[in-house]
């Protein structure tokens, strides 16, 4: 069973490795690459609010693959004159 997901990531020739377990705390810029935002995106969502939870500790953020996606399905419409909850 493959256990990880491959992209390429965006400003590197090597490979961003993407664990595909539901549980899997992930790394800001593996977190970005699954979701299709920028890591500074992410960061500035953490500071604003609105964004995907996190984990912290020390300075180290992660993210959980599930939260992730469940944030993401969260923020999916069919149409413009959709509302999408913060």
């Amino acid at each position: 069973m493959n256990t990880f997901h491959h992209l390429n990531a965006d400003r590197s020739s090597e490979d961003l490795v993407i664990p595909t377990d539901p549980e899997a705390y992930l790394n800001e810029r593996q977190a970005a690459a699954l979701i299709g935002y920028s890591v500074g995106t992410l960061r500035s969502l953490r500071v604003k609010g609105g964004g995907p939870a996190y984990c912290k500790a020390t300075r180290r953020v992660t993210y959980q693959r599930r939260e992730l996606l469940s944030w993401a399905r969260a923020r999916t419409v069919l149409h413009t004159s959709e509302a999408v909850d913060k």
